[in-house]
């Protein structure tokens, strides 16, 4: 069902009603592969979120997102092949409250690597991401924001230069990969 959406370029999102079994680790899988939504509600939301999916109009056609990171960084293996500084989404059609996060670290030989000089240490890493997209008058357009990362050492200060609610949002992203894939013990220990 996901790919006869995904070629009509339509969006399916799932509703479940709070207590009822319906399967929704197996529907799971056609909303994440159109963008959609899955909500599991009381039967007295069912109304508000309906009205709210059919308010939630695309914004752009056929995204593509393009993170690039330093050679030192990696994109960690639940958003990509380990390893890699590079990561592509596409997205058909997606709206204003589209999202998604990925998580990155310093390759294993480098911080080895940093750690026994700190002269060493890059005080930041460059990264690009690029939007290439279609807009409403069916022009193909291109979008890149480039950004220094600072680099740091202190925990404090790492946790204290981060916003709270995008680090809780990619958790939440990743443990719901996590559980749709049945990896149930690695997701509660993220």
């Amino acid at each position: 069902i996901g790919s006869v959406a995904v070629r009509n370029e339509s969006k399916v999102s799932l509703i479940g009603i709070e207590g009822c079994a319906c399967a929704m680790e197996f529907l799971s899988e056609c909303a994440s592969r159109t963008e959609g939504n899955i909500s599991i509600l009381h039967p007295i939301e069912i109304v508000r979120e309906i009205r709210k999916f059919s308010q939630d109009n695309s914004v752009a056609k056929d995204v593509e997102v393009s993170l690039i990171l330093h050679p030192n960084l990696m994109i960690e293996k639940l958003d990509c092949q380990k390893g890699l500084s590079r990561l592509v989404r596409e997205f058909k059609a997606p709206t204003v409250s589209t999202e998604f996060t990925v998580e990155y670290s310093v390759r294993p030989e480098f911080v080895h690597k940093f750690n026994k000089k700190s002269k060493l240490m890059p005080t930041f890493y460059p990264f690009q991401c690029q939007f290439e997209y279609t807009d409403a008058n069916g022009a193909r357009m291109q979008y890149v924001v480039t950004k220094k990362l600072k680099v740091t050492t202190s925990r404090k200060k790492a946790e204290r230069a981060c916003i709270a609610a995008v680090v809780a949002q990619s958790g939440i992203h990743h443990v719901g990969k996590l559980a749709t894939g049945k990896q149930y013990n690695d997701a509660l220990q993220k």
